[in-house]
């Protein structure tokens, strides 16, 4: 009878160790500057949660409108770690519910009226990969935006041509009127998708100067998320 309490003891332990949980925090960053940036979209923010494989897992999500000032209201969702010991259908509802907030809170934002005419990118997006480096799970950022520029940083709308100008140096200058902290294990995925050549040139501008800017903090830049088809 012990061999068997036994064995079914480090069979329960060996569960549990396959089942460990963490706490993915994701921040959404909405620029509401210009009509052709996409809106966030709940059904591919989704996909980033992770819950449908691991219910038991925790998110917490922000969400912040950014345009031509630096500070904005942040809103905050979370839905904290289960359990395996947990009621499963009660986990089930929670993660339900869970969802409904997050849609509710992207199709309410989406809904207003925006008045920003141009856009304070850099200055929020710092601020929030900084905040993001005090989890210690998953640590992701969505920002839909074209990347343009209007800060005392910099300011790509001056800028009469950006295919001609150099990002490499630019990078250089921005760095010394603002400080890039480590950002080792965080992604960023950029949001946009240009609709006329123009905007694609600026676009692949401000990518390539994102890029530089970020390259020695460890960022991960994605430009899109993939949409995960499921039959």
């Amino acid at each position: 009878m012990r061999k068997i309490i036994t064995i079914t003891l480090f069979l329960l332990l060996g569960s549990c160790k396959d089942a460990q949980t963490s706490t993915t925090s994701i921040t959404i960053l909405a620029d509401r500057t210009d009509v052709d940036i996409p809106k966030p979209n709940y059904k591919v923010i989704q996909t980033l949660f992770d819950l449908e494989d691991k219910p038991n897992n925790g998110v917490v999500l922000k969400f912040q409108n950014i345009g031509n000032t630096d500070f904005n209201p942040v809103q905050s969702i979370e839905i904290k770690e289960g359990s395996l010991l947990d009621n499963s259908f009660q986990r089930k509802s929670d993660v339900t519910e869970f969802y409904k907030a997050i849609a509710g809170l992207i199709e309410k934002e989406n809904s207003k009226n925006y008045s920003f005419q141009k856009s304070s990118i850099l200055f929020p997006l710092i601020e929030n990969l900084k905040a993001l480096q005090e989890h210690k799970g998953s640590r992701v950022l969505v920002l839909y935006s074209d990347l343009a520029e209007f800060s005392q940083v910099y300011n790509s709308y001056e800028i009469s041509n950006l295919k001609n100008a150099n990002p490499q140096k630019m990078a250089v200058e921005i760095n010394t009127k603002i400080e890039i902290p480590r950002l080792q294990d965080t992604k960023l995925y950029i949001i946009y998708y240009p609709k006329t050549q123009e905007q694609n040139n600026d676009f692949k501008f401000n990518l390539e100067l994102y890029r530089e800017l970020f390259k020695a903090s460890g960022l991960i830049i994605k430009v899109g998320i993939d949409n995960q088809i499921k039959y």
